[in-house]
């Protein structure tokens, strides 16, 4: 027997359909602007991964626009981030992510949406140097998209892990929050 290895985004979006996500949806991602990110590796080298077009996969698209987000497109979302080059060439990786945080940025992305730990750490924990080296003032957050279907499926969020994030996901949040309280507001009135 053959044995298949899929990765989480991979099966939630084969095995359980957008159409599964939508319906456990809680409080909508609604108004919320991200760009999926999937870095170098999630669907690469295709003829082993078996995932999706690998130039322009659209599984964390679908998976996120089910749970109401509205996503942007981004044409870097399968460029490299410096990957482990971190250590060895940290000029990689602020040259890289600063191109993709750039560009996340001047799309008016609310959030960067990841699957890879290592592209999260890169666009997340090494955002200050990146913008010290792109001479910018960068603060967007990097969240795994399992931790926004988690605000989505109304998962408290201690569970999510958000407290881990280097760039604070506050602002996330608080757009959520004021998009609850405007239309709480209006059904009130």
């Amino acid at each position: 027997t053959e044995h298949s290895v899929k990765s989480v985004l991979q099966m939630i979006h084969e095995d359980l359909e957008p159409d599964t996500v939508a319906k456990r949806v809680v409080t909508p991602l609604t108004g919320l602007k991200v760009v999926p990110y999937y870095g170098c590796l999630m669907s690469r080298p295709a003829e082993l991964m078996q995932f999706g077009d690998p130039e322009n996969p659209m599984a964390m698209d679908d998976i996120l626009a089910a749970a109401g987000a509205e996503i942007l497109p981004f044409p870097l979302k399968v460029e490299c981030c410096g990957a482990s080059m971190g250590i060895p060439l940290n000029e990689a990786v602020t040259r890289q992510g600063g191109k993709i945080i750039d560009l996340a940025v001047s799309l008016g992305a609310d959030v960067i949406a990841v699957a890879c730990p290592l592209c999260q750490m890169n666009l997340d924990m090494r955002q200050g140097q990146i913008a010290k080296a792109a001479k910018e003032n960068f603060n967007i957050p990097v969240m795994y998209y399992t931790q926004l279907l988690g605000l989505a499926f109304q998962l408290p969020e201690r569970t999510l892990g958000l407290n881990k994030l280097i760039v604070s996901p506050k602002p996330v949040l608080d757009k959520l929050a004021a998009r609850d309280n405007a239309t709480k507001t209006e059904d009130a009135a």
